[in-house]
C-alpha cells in the first residue's frame, strides 16, 4: 500500500516565535546589539532609486534594521553594493533537470535567492506523494523554494498520467505553508468550455475553497520590510 504523503509542516511554536519577534524588534531599536552588522556598503533602495551608504543590521538570521548600529560582529564590506536577492516567480523545477539543491547551488550565486515554482510535473506522475518529496528535497536550501498547487493533473484529458488531482487534493495540498497559491491552468480550452471536473482542468476551478485568500500564480507572497532606523 502506498504511504500517504506528508504535506502538513509542524505548527510554530507561537510563544518562542513571539519571543523571536520581541528580540528583532529590540535590536531594530537600537536598544541591543546585533548579532552581524555589514557596515561600510552602498545600499541599494529599490523604493527610492538611490544608492546609499548605511549599516545593515542582522539578527538571528533575519536584516531587522538599516541605519547605524552597533553588533557583536562587524563587517567592513569596503564599499560593496547591497542589494535584494531575486525572486523567480514562476518556472517548474523538473524542467530544469536539477534537484532543488543543485538548482539552488546554480542559482544562488547569481543573485536569486527564492522561486516559485509548479510541481505539476512530479504531480503528473507521483500526485501529491511527489509534492511531497519536492517540498522535503527543498527543505533548508540557501534558495527559498515556495510552490504553488498544481491545478492540471493531467493538463488534458487526452494525457496519460500517474496520477490525478482533485479540488480536495489541491486543498490538502495548500495546508503546507510554503505552498502559497494555485498554479496555471493548462488545459484552456476545457476551462472555456466549461468542462467537469476531472477532465484535466476542473481541479483549477477551486482557488476559492484553498481555505484562505491566495495569490495568483506566478506571484511570491507578502514581502516584510525591515525597520529603518535613522542615522
Amino acid at each position: 500500500m502506498e504511504p500517504t504523503p506528508v504535506l502538513t509542516a509542524p505548527p510554530p511554536d507561537m510563544a518562542h516565535e513571539r519571543q523571536l519577534l520581541a528580540q528583532r524588534l529590540a535590536v531594530a531599536r537600537g536598544d541591543l546589539p546585533a548579532d552581524l552588522v555589514l557596515a561600510g556598503g552602498r545600499v541599494v533602495n529599490l523604493f527610492s532609486g538611490q544608492i546609499e551608504e548605511l549599516d545593515v543590521a542582522v539578527h538571528q538570521g533575519r536584516v531587522v534594521g538599516l541605519g547605524s548600529y552597533q553588533g557583536l560582529e562587524r563587517l567592513d564590506l569596503g564599499g560593496a553594493y547591497l542589494c535584494p536577492g531575486f525572486i523567480e516567480g514562476h518556472l517548474h523545477v523538473e524542467s530544469t533537470m536539477l534537484c532543488p539543491a543543485e538548482l539552488a547551488r546554480a542559482i544562488c550565486p547569481r543573485g536569486t535567492t527564492a522561486l516559485v515554482a509548479d510541481p505539476h510535473e512530479i504531480a503528473n506522475v507521483m500526485g501529491l506523494t511527489g509534492i511531497a518529496a519536492m517540498l522535503q528535497a527543498s527543505e533548508g536550501l540557501p534558495v527559498s523554494f515556495y510552490f504553488n498547487a498544481p491545478s492540471c493533473v493531467p493538463a488534458s484529458p487526452l494525457e496519460d498520467a500517474g496520477a490525478v488531482l482533485s479540488a480536495a487534493d489541491l486543498v490538502e495540498a495548500a495546508r503546507h505553508p510554503r505552498v502559497l497559491g494555485l498554479a496555471e491552468v493548462m488545459n484552456f480550452p476545457g476551462l472555456v468550455a466549461g468542462d467537469p471536473p476531472g477532465t484535466g482542468q476542473g481541479a483549477g476551478l477551486c482557488r476559492p475553497a484553498l481555505g484562505r485568500p491566495r495569490p495568483p500564480a506566478g506571484r511570491p507572497g507578502p514581502q516584510r520590510l525591515p525597520h529603518r532606523r535613522p542615522g
